[in-house]
């Protein structure tokens, strides 16, 4: 079901009958046919009115100039998570992803009351031509043109508002306006220990292993971590390797086993598994060496930043 307003003015039984009624005046050659004019109309406001399937499946507006540097950086996640969805931009620059762009009223001619009521009839006539089933306010205080769409705009279980940064006393004064206040969504940007070139080495790895990989890591200058959310992980046999956790932790998983006899465990993703054996250690030791050069180099396969971030922007945005 589309988003829908509840008055319009066009679809009001007012203006259809003035209309008709305007218009028999004005061509007297329709005035025989007014009252098939009047149920014509009746019809087109039932029609109007009532609930159909939607077309665009959200209405999203960006208050850009209010969101700090980090915050646009994330919402490029946002943009390439969506599909069949209006984007309307707030900005003075061109926003890559954005379908439809306005001036803020920073650098408008405009007073701001004006510049409200423009930014509602844009939002409503975009509600009454791409029929989105769900409207999304992302930015730091709501508009009084938001307010005022919200006022109109049925149902309101399908509005939501995504505070970025927004102060206590504007979440209490205007979130009650929206169906669903969301949480910004915490993707990569949060801090963590660690990185796309660090080194994480399982507790469970034997001594001598251990201590050959932290020579050759120092020799190599990659830095080790105490943190498993690194791109590169050595695990022991007795490590359990999980892959929407590998995922998670944005990580790829190297598994170390005394003989080829024991590479028994299942490699599910070869782009984030492998299994290298301490047998041969001149081998060994030029297996990892090469890895931890491809790591040091950023040439590790590290794939999921940018989907998980996607990711969780469309469990945040369907979440309601």
């Amino acid at each position: 079901m589309h988003l829908r307003l509840s008055h319009s003015v066009e679809f009001s039984y007012s203006f259809q009958l003035g209309d008709a009624v305007r218009e028999a005046i004005t061509r007297p050659w329709k005035l025989p046919f007014l009252p098939i004019e009047v149920v014509r109309r009746h019809r087109k406001i039932k029609l109007h009115r009532k609930a159909s399937k939607h077309e665009r499946d959200f209405l999203f507006l960006i208050d850009y100039p209010k969101l700090t540097f980090e915050e646009r950086e994330q919402c490029s996640a946002l943009f390439s998570s969506l599909a069949n969805s209006i984007v309307v931009v707030i900005s003075d620059g061109v926003v890559d992803g954005a379908t439809h762009q306005i001036p803020p009223p920073t650098s408008s001619n405009k007073s701001p009351r004006h510049w409200n009521t423009d930014l509602e009839h844009f939002l409503q006539s975009l509600i009454l031509t791409s029929k989105p089933e769900k409207f999304v306010f992302i930015g730091q205080y709501p508009y009084s043109g938001v307010m005022g769409l919200l006022r109109k705009l049925l149902p309101n279980q399908n509005t939501a508002w995504i505070p970025a940064h927004a102060k206590q006393d504007a979440l209490s004064e205007r979130g009650g306006r929206f169906g669903h206040v969301l949480e910004w969504p915490n993707i990569s940007a949060e801090n963590e220990e660690g990185g796309k070139n660090h080194l994480y080495l399982s507790r469970n790895l034997e001594d001598e292993v251990a201590e050959t990989i932290k020579k050759l890591a120092a020799e190599l200058k990659v830095p080790l971590s105490k943190s498993p959310s690194n791109a590169l992980q050595v695990l022991s046999k007795e490590d359990v390797v999980d892959i929407p956790t590998l995922l998670e932790q944005r990580s790829t998983a190297v598994c170390i086993v005394d003989s080829e006899d024991e590479m028994t465990q299942e490699i599910e993703q070869p782009h984030l598994q492998m299994t290298l054996c301490t047998h041969e250690k001149s081998v060994f030791e030029h297996q990892i060496r090469n890895l931890l050069l491809t790591l040091n180099e950023g040439r590790l396969f590290s794939p999921t930043i940018d989907l998980i971030d996607e990711q969780r922007w469309v469990d945040l945005y369907s979440s309601f």
